[in-house]
């Protein structure tokens, strides 16, 4: 079974900071690689990823 992190905001992940904004980025990542994890499910995770990599370029600028 695939562990699926609870659904993260926008606004919940401009709040991050750069450690928490990687071991989000690592769950999701982890988490959108199953094949077991429904379409809703899977375009959720890659708007995250999305939202997540520029939270951490924002943070390393």
């Amino acid at each position: 079974m695939v562990e699926v992190p609870p659904p993260l905001t926008p606004g919940q992940i401009d709040a991050l900071s750069i450690t928490e904004a990687q071991e989000a980025l690592a769950k999701v990542a982890k988490a959108r690689q199953h094949a077991e994890i429904d379409e809703e499910t899977r375009e959720r995770l890659e708007e995250e990823f999305d939202l997540l990599i520029a939270r951490l370029k924002e943070l390393k600028e």
